[in-house]
């Protein structure tokens, strides 16, 4: 989110498969748990995204995203791809997207 505000990327729509956190995020309910410090800097954040939106996605509708984040896992340094995409994304897109 920091580098979409810093990139003047805004708005922008959030897609998570997390229902759990979406709802967090969506709600007003001030949460104890450790997360609730990382939910309320999202939500401060999206306030100064106008128009931007975090929402909940099936898994199963993007493919390409859920298995681009487990390789996320594994990559130490920040990277950022602004017109071009890393090799494993076009396999994934090539494979899972319709002709």
């Amino acid at each position: 989110m920091i580098f979409v505000k810093e990139s003047g990327l805004e708005p922008v729509l959030i897609e998570s498969d997390a229902l759990g956190v979406v709802n967090l995020i969506s709600s007003e309910t001030l949460v104890y748990a450790d997360i609730g410090l990382i939910i309320m800097d999202i939500r401060d954040r999206l306030q100064d995204m106008i128009g931007s939106l975090v929402v909940f996605t099936h898994r199963n509708v993007n493919v390409v995203a859920h298995n681009f984040s487990k390789i996320a896992l594994t990559i130490v340094e920040d990277h950022n791809w602004m017109e071009f995409y890393p090799q494993c994304v076009e396999w994934y897109v090539q494979d899972h997207c319709p002709d």
